[in-house]
C-alpha cells in the first residue's frame, strides 16, 4: 500500500534484534508462518529512512539489497547471481553519491556477465562486492526473501558458493533470510548446506515472527478502510474484533476484512464458524496449517482435543505464535484458525484407522489386510505404537530382526537394510491407499 508508509517503528520488536546482530557481522533468519509479514518487512528494512533510522551514521556506508528468491528456485544459480549484481547497482545508485564513482565499473561488468552468465555471473559479483568494500563500505545486507523453495530445491553448490563469498567478506557482508520454516527444516541431506547453515545456527540467530499486536492489525485495517470507494468507516469496536478474531495474523486480517465489507452479523451464534467456512479464510487457515511441521499439526490437533501435547511440541507452537499462553491455559492464536483445525480434527476421526482388531488382524480404512508376514506385522505393530512419531532405521532393524527370530521361515533372503526396505515396501502395498500414512522421514519412517 504505497499510498500509506509504514511508520520507522514498524516490527520495532524484531528488526531491534535483527539490525544488532547484523551489526555484529553476523548472518540470522527471520521464520514466520504464511502472510504473516515477512515480505513486508524484508522492504521495509531496504527503505533509506528505515536504513537511517536503525544504522545511524553508518546508513551511508551500509548497502541494502532486498531479493525475492522464490523465483529463482528452479532457475540457473546464474540468474541469481545477474539479479544480486543488479540489485547491488541500483542499491548504490540510491546512496545519494556516496558510491557513484563505482556505478560505471559495476554496469560495464553486468553487462559483460550478462553475456555468457554461467562462466561470468558469479566472478563478477565477486569482484563487484570486493570493488564496494574497497569504496568504504561498511556491511552490505543481502536479504533474501522467501527463499524456502530455493534453499530446497537449489543445487548444493549454491550453499558452497554463498558461504565462500561471506567468507570471503567476513563480518561485512551478511545474510537475512525469510522463511515459513526454519532453516533446520528445510533441507538437511548435504554437506554444503550445513556449511551455509551454521551462518544461522548460533543461539539467538533465529527471531521467530509474531503475529501483529492490535495496535499494528488496527493499523493496517485502517489502511485497508481508506483505500475503499468509498472508504470505510471500522469503529473501535470491530477493530478489536477482527483482531481477536485473527489473532493480528496478517492473511487472515485481510480476509475477514473483505468477508465482512457488506455483512456483519456478530449477533449468530455460529459467526465465527460461518466465517471460517468461507473459501477465502479457510484456504488462508490451510496455508497457515501446510507451513507447520508435522508433529506440530498433531501436537496442535491434541490442544484443541483437550488432550495433553507434548512439551517440546507446544514450545515450538508458542514460538511461532500459533498458541500462546495465559491464565487459562494454552489456546490457539484464533477463533477461526482454531475453528479449522476443529475440521481438521473431525476429518481425522472420521477417517478409519490403521488398527490391530481384537483377533490380532489388520484392518485399513475398515478393510481386512491379509498376508502379512510376522516381520510386516511386528514393524506395522511398532510404527503404529508411535505414531506420528519419527522411528529411526536403527530402531527399525531391531524389531525385524526380533520378528525374524520368532518366524525364520519368514525372513527374505537379503541384506538387513535392503530387507527392511522390501518389509516396508510389500507392507505399503498391502495397506492399500492407506499405505501413504506410511512415510520416509530421515533414515527411517514414519506413520502419520
Amino acid at each position: 500500500m504505497p499510498d500509506d508508509p509504514l511508520p520507522l517503528d514498524y516490527r520495532r520488536e524484531v528488526l531491534e534484534g535483527v539490525v544488532k546482530t547484523l551489526c555484529a557481522g553476523e548472518s540470522c533468519s527471520i521464520v514466520g508462518v504464511g502472510s504473516s509479514g515477512k515480505s513486508n518487512l524484508a522492504r521495509h528494512l531496504s527503505r533509506a529512512d528505515v536504513r537511517l533510522h536503525y544504522f545511524g551514521l553508518d546508513a551511508p556506508h551500509t548497502v541494502v539489497l532486498y531479493i525475492n528468491a522464490k523465483p529463482f528456485a528452479q532457475q540457473p544459480l546464474s540468474n541469481l547471481y545477474l539479479h544480486i549484481l543488479e540489485r547491488l547497482i541500483n542499491a548504490l545508485t540510491e546512496l545519494d553519491g556516496t558510491f557513484t564513482a563505482t556505478i560505471p565499473t559495476l554496469t560495464d561488468w553486468l553487462h559483460h556477465a550478462e553475456k555468457e552468465p554461467p562462466l561470468l555471473a558469479k566472478r563478477y559479483l565477486d569482484r563487484a562486492l570486493a570493488l564496494v568494500f574497497q569504496h568504504n563500505a561498511q556491511r552490505v545486507l543481502l536479504i533474501l526473501d522467501d527463499c524456502d523453495d530455493l534453499i530446497r530445491h537449489a543445487p548444493p553448490h549454491l550453499f558452497c558458493e554463498l558461504r565462500a563469498i561471506r567468507d570471503d567478506h567476513k563480518r561485512r557482508l551478511v545474510y537475512l533470510t525469510l522463511t515459513r520454516r526454519e532453516l533446520v527444516f528445510l533441507r538437511h541431506d548435504t554437506p554444503e548446506y550445513n556449511e551455509f547453515f551454521e551462518l544461522f545456527d548460533a543461539a539467538g540467530h533465529i527471531f521467530p515472527l509474531p503475529m501483529y499486536s492490535e495496535t499494528e492489525s488496527a493499523q493496517m485495517l485502517r489502511r485497508l478502510a481508506a483505500r475503499q470507494q468509498p472508504p470505510r468507516e471500522l469503529t473501535p469496536s470491530q477493530l478489536r474484533l477482527m483482531y481477536e478474531w485473527t489473532g493480528g495474523h496478517a492473511g487472515l486480517l485481510r480476509r475477514v476484512f473483505f468477508a465482512t465489507l457488506h455483512t456483519w452479523d456478530i449477533t449468530a451464534s455460529d459467526w465465527i464458524e460461518r466465517l471460517s467456512e468461507q473459501a477465502d479464510i479457510e484456504a488462508e487457515c490451510c496455508t497457515i496449517w501446510t507451513d507447520l511441521e508435522m508433529e506440530e499439526q498433531e501436537d496442535l490437533l491434541r490442544l484443541v482435543a483437550c488432550e495433553t501435547p507434548s512439551p517440546e511440541g507446544v514450545r515450538r507452537l508458542i514460538r511461532l505464535d500459533i498458541v500462546r499462553r495465559g491464565t487459562e491455559g494454552d489456546k490457539c492464536f484464533s477463533p477461526l484458525f482454531a475453528a479449522f483445525v476443529r475440521r481438521e480434527l473431525a476429518k481425522r476421526a472420521a477417517s478409519k484407522p490403521i488398527e490391530f482388531d481384537a483377533s490380532g488382524g489388520v484392518r485399513a480404512d475398515g478393510v481386512r489386510v491379509g498376508d502379512l508376514t510376522p516381520p510386516e506385522c511386528e514393524l506395522l505393530r511398532y510404527l503404529l505404537s508411535r505414531r506420528g512419531q519419527a522411528c529411526g532405521r536403527a530402531e527399525l532393524l531391531e524389531v525385524m530382526f526380533a520378528a525374524e527370530r520368532t518366524a525364520p521361515t519368514a525372513r527374505l533372503h537379503s541384506p538387513p537394510v535392503t530387507r527392511l526396505q522390501q518389509y516396508i515396501d510389500r507392507l505399503k502395498q498391502r495397506l492399500g491407499s492407506a499405505g501413504a500414512r506410511l512415510q520416509p522421514y530421515g533414515d527411517g519412517y514414519r506413520l502419520i
